[in-house]
């Protein structure tokens, strides 16, 4: 009859809502769980760091000449084709296609982010400012280098002897590089 049918309509409508509800409430649970496990020490840390945030700007004396610097030196991209005109200073990278900042540091605390959006391979860090620039050579730390990268797409590394690996699950899109001088 219709009157049977309308209240097996009825059952299955309240059995949905059930359903519903019990998805949303393990979902806000399990955000919660995983929320509050995240540490808190992240928020202090970032509000410390942007305190230390240093305006970098990339110096062209310096730029390899596969990599084009933007308009306000803020940003960098590689290129297949090597820039002719560029002169041969010894100032610039030759081989590793690198590109210093205009300002180093010689002391305090210095913070800064890179976008390296999705990327397959790329290296972000510091290095002394006497560093060889010409000729192949091994960026780690004896050389003069701290880095970290990527390559392969998914392999990353700090540039330690031995490299020391990373084991990252989400693929950063920014890294940030904090400096302390004086720590070493």
């Amino acid at each position: 009859s219709g009157f049977e049918m309308l209240k097996d309509v009825k059952s299955t409508l309240e059995k949905c809502e059930k359903v519903k509800t019990m998805e949303v409430t393990s979902v806000s649970i399990e955000l919660e769980k995983n929320f509050s496990n995240f540490p808190r020490q992240y928020f202090a840390l970032r509000k410390i760091l942007k305190q230390l945030i240093a305006d970098v700007t990339l110096d062209p004396e310096t730029a390899h000449p596969n990599l084009v610097l933007s308009e306000d030196r803020k940003s960098v991209k590689f290129v297949e084709t090597r820039l002719r005109d560029l002169p041969d200073t010894p100032r610039r990278f030759t081989f590793y296609p690198c590109v210093l900042a205009t300002e180093g540091f010689t002391s305090g605390r210095h913070y800064w982010e890179v976008e390296v959006g999705d990327k397959t391979h790329w290296a972000v860090g510091v290095c002394r400012d006497s560093v060889s620039r010409k000729g192949e050579l091994t960026p780690l730390p004896e050389t003069g280098y701290w880095r970290v990268r990527l390559w392969n797409g998914d392999k990353y590394a700090a540039t330690t002897t031995p490299f020391t690996p990373l084991h990252i699950k989400v693929k950063p899109k920014r890294v940030g590089i904090f400096l302390d001088y004086e720590a070493g």
